[in-house]
């Protein structure tokens, strides 16, 4: 792979580009969506698209079978250009612009998540026909990029109060979802979330719903295939003990597939020595762009 970068580096050069880029091995992530449907065979991956949006990394997700998740109109766009049936992405941000609403109704984007009366009274009025998933917030440890803060509603009081909501409403409530955060240290959360979830399943059941859909959500970290050993005995246990029917349970996998398969190169463009001493090494790419998760504003 060294070779591979080095020689696509004198390529650029040669063509006067000096910016930084990414070259991906899709073997590696074709290892990976491999590893993933042994230890986790009975959890559906859909590619979180904000991950990475690059068009031949989604052609080759496409290729290997996996769903896609999308958390913006402009991620579905990019997904439906590459002729993906409708039914293969999930729209999992609970709170959606107008316009992104309405464009997923035209394009028969239907499952899509929400996790407040407001926004499930905006889904019934622009998208009456949506198969809608209620996200629960679980209580999380050791994340370090925590999902709770904004998203999900509180299991107690509001979960029992939306689910007869979309009763009321005669809205196609097919499941639940909750998100764990990313790279957590806490595996056993998946255990404790998937009985939550096991409660509002037979709380909906009374009410008359059949429900068929679990989103797992996403967070799971990649740096070798093997890092997924974490959390499957966890999910495999508590999926074979809570759902043993449940036809549809998926998870919202992004950089576990991606993060090994990328090589960035970048460039030093300036060294300067300040006056203290300190040596400074200018590159060209930015914190907020490839290095975002080192910035300590991640951590809890």
């Amino acid at each position: 792979m060294l070779k591979v970068v080095e020689n696509k580096i004198y390529e650029r050069l040669k063509s006067n580009n000096d910016n930084s880029f990414y070259l991906f091995d899709i073997n590696d992530i074709r290892e990976k969506v491999k590893y993933w449907k042994v230890k986790l065979p009975r959890v559906e991956p859909f590619f979180a698209v904000k991950c990475n949006y690059n068009r031949d990394i989604l052609i080759a997700i496409d290729k290997l079978g996996l769903g896609f998740e999308c958390a913006s109109k402009g991620e579905v766009e990019k997904v439906l250009e590459l002729k993906i049936d409708p039914q293969r992405i999930i729209y999992s941000h609970t709170v959606k612009q107008l316009s992104h609403l309405q464009y997923c109704a035209e394009k028969k984007v239907s499952k899509m998540t929400f996790d407040s009366s407001a926004e499930l009274l905006r889904i019934k009025k622009n998208y009456p026909d949506a198969e809608v998933f209620l996200r629960i917030r679980i209580d999380k440890k050791n994340s370090t990029c925590a999902a709770d803060v904004k998203f999900g509603c509180d299991i107690e009081q509001e979960a029992l109060e939306l689910i007869k909501m979309c009763c009321d409403l005669k809205m196609d409530l097919i499941g639940f979802n909750f998100h764990i955060g990313s790279i957590t240290e806490d595996f056993q959360i998946y255990e404790k979330a998937l009985t939550e979830v096991s409660k509002l399943f037979d709380k909906a059941s009374s009410l008359g719903f059949h429900l068929n859909f679990i989103n797992i959500g996403g967070g799971f970290y990649g740096e070798n295939k093997e890092c997924l050993d974490n959390y499957v005995d966890h999910i495999n246990k508590a999926i074979d003990t809570h759902f043993p029917n449940i036809n549809l349970i998926v998870a919202e996998p992004g950089r576990y597939f991606v993060e090994s398969a990328g090589v960035l190169a970048t460039q030093i463009i300036l060294k300067r020595i300040s006056v203290d001493g300190h040596v400074h090494y200018y590159i060209n790419e930015g914190v907020f762009l490839s290095f975002l998760f080192t910035l300590d504003l991640w951590k809890n």
